[in-house]
Formats: C-alpha cells, sequence, structure tokens
C-alpha cells in the first residue's frame, strides 16, 4: 500500500490536474497485485526425486498426506488441487501427458460440468482412449516454415479464465499452472512448476491457448479434431 501511496503522490506533483485518473489507474494495479499474490507455489522435480524414487510414498492410499518433499505425488498436488476446484473452464496446452492422477482429475472437473479442453501434441490416441468424451480434446502437429520445423511445446493451464464466458456463474478466482513440467507419471528429467493467480500471467496465457485452438483448425490438423 505504502508502495502506490508514493507513488500516487508523484504522479500528483507531476500532473496535478489528472489526480482522478492516478487514482483510478493505480487502484487497478493494486486490485490485480493483491489477487496475484493470493496463489503463489511453486512445484519441483529435483534430482533428490531420483535419487529416493524408490523410497518415497509408500502408501497405497492416494489421498495420503507425503511429508517428503521429492515425492511426486505431493508436487502432483499443486497441479491437481487447483482443478478440484476450478468452476467453469480449464483449459491445457501440453506437449505430453499421462499422468491418470491428473487425468481422473480432469474427468472429475468435466462431470462437475466444468468446460475442459485439451491441445496435445504427443500422447493424442492415449487421451482419446481415456477422456473418451469427457474433454474437447485436439491435437497440433508439426508447424512448417521456411526454416525448421517446429512443435507445440507448451506446459500450461489456464483454470476458470477471463476470456471464458461467465453466464449465470459466481465470480471465481483465475489460477494459472506453467513450467517445464511435463504431466506425466515418471519424470525422466529435474522440471518446474508454476502455480500462480498473477492477472497478467494468466490472460496471457489464455490468449495464447486460444490461438493455438484456432490453430488446430486449418487444414493440415483436420484429421485430430474430435
Amino acid at each position: 500500500m505504502l508502495y502506490y501511496l508514493i507513488k500516487f503522490i508523484k504522479l500528483c506533483f507531476n500532473k496535478p490536474n489528472n489526480w482522478r485518473a492516478h487514482y483510478a489507474k493505480l487502484k487497478r494495479e493494486w486490485t490485480k497485485d493483491r489477487i496475484g499474490k493470493r496463489v503463489n507455489q511453486t512445484a519441483f522435480v529435483s534430482f533428490q526425486y531420483f535419487r529416493n524414487r524408490s523410497l518415497l510414498h509408500k502408501t497405497d492410499a492416494p489421498d495420503a498426506k507425503c511429508d517428503a518433499a521429492s515425492c511426486l505425488r505431493r508436487q502432483l498436488k499443486y497441479i491437481i488441487d487447483p482443478i478440484d476446484q476450478a468452476q467453469y473452464s480449464i483449459d491445457v496446452a501440453i506437449y505430453l501427458m499421462d499422468s491418470c492422477d491428473i487425468a481422473d482429475a480432469l474427468r472429475r472437473a468435466s462431470e462437475r460440468g466444468v468446460r475442459v479442453r485439451v491441445v496435445c501434441f504427443k500422447n493424442y490416441e492415449l487421451l482419446q482412449e481415456c477422456f473418451d468424451n469427457y474433454v474437447l480434446l485436439r491435437r497440433l502437429s508439426v508447424i512448417r516454415n521456411q526454416m525448421r520445423e517446429m512443435t507445440m511445446h507448451h506446459k500450461f493451464c489456464i483454470i476458470d479464465g477471463y476470456i471464458a464466458t461467465r453466464k449465470q456463474m459466481p465470480k471465481a478466482l483465475t489460477v494459472c499452472i506453467t513450467g517445464s513440467m511435463n504431466w506425466v507419471m515418471l519424470p525422466r528429467n529435474c522440471e518446474d512448476c508454476l502455480v500462480t493467480s498473477s492477472p497478467r500471467v494468466a490472460k496471457r496465457l489464455e490468449q495464447e491457448f486460444e490461438r493455438i485452438w484456432m490453430l488446430c483448425e486449418m487444414p493440415e490438423n483436420a484429421n485430430y479434431l474430435k
């Protein structure tokens, strides 16, 4: 709050006649900043996970709490928990996904009436079989230009996004998940995953997802539309 107060004083000192506009602008910034701080978490697949993989999470209970910081199931809960709290939309752009736990969370969301859209690059046939009619699924094939071939290598998710229509729905907190982590059962690399409610990050990722979703409708991708 002190930061915005000082900023307001400086703006009014330079342009005193525009104090109302300065106040409105800073109020919007402050509101977005407060929203962005509501969710800020980071998950990791670390070297410790690979060293101790056979020793972690010995219990078979899926909801059992694990105190091991490198437990993969504990890290995946940073992804699963926001999905379980989704109210009306989930948009996922993922290079590779084969995690049964995350797939079950997406299925539960769909059964609650949440619209779930997934764009993938690998494992399309597996996801088709797994999701059946629960999820709107598309695959983005290789993009070719004059210089090189490019693949859809994103790993992000927007939950209850800003662009999505909010008809007769309570106000929900928009949360986005992004990072280097593919949503897989057995990671092969050290990875990271950021979960945040930052409006600036969420809106930019949602714009990118909509662009990719429309790109999937191009003729070269027509065979992969569900």
